[in-house]
């Protein structure tokens, strides 16, 4: 017996999409930023080894988290790269062949209305792509 795989395509992924993760996709995350003074919400430190802190920010929209280790003493490291853990849901699945800009677009689609006033249009199919916007 053969075993059926059902692959979620790019237009459905878009389509089941939460308006905070198009949001996020679309444009950007609103992570929250450093400033001189107490770490702000959604901002945490925890002491990791020798003196390094491991800085995790999360997105108030999503709640994608981005990881990034300072130097000893807490002192930010700017060539640190971040990682990122993604909610449930969030990455497209392989094979979609989602890029940014089609985020974009359904941010756009789904903002149209209330920029223009008028009430919401119907999606439009997304034509697959090669790569993947994760």
């Amino acid at each position: 017996m053969a075993t059926l795989r059902v692959v979620e395509s790019g237009a459905d992924h878009l389509n089941a999409l939460s308006d905070d993760f198009v949001s996020c996709k679309g444009d950007r995350h609103d992570f929250p930023k450093l400033r001189v003074g107490p770490l702000p919400k959604g901002v945490k430190a925890v002491p990791i080894r020798q003196g390094q802190y491991q800085l995790t920010y999360t997105c108030p929209d999503c709640g994608t988290e981005r990881t990034k280790t300072t130097l000893k003493g807490g002192i930010l490291n700017s060539s640190a790269l971040y990682s990122y853990k993604h909610p449930p849901g969030y990455l497209a699945p392989p094979g979609a062949g989602l890029v940014k800009a089609d985020y974009a677009r359904e941010l756009g689609r789904r903002t149209a209305p209330y920029i223009t006033g008028q009430k919401e249009v119907a999606p439009k199919p997304v034509r697959a792509r090669r790569g993947r916007a994760g």
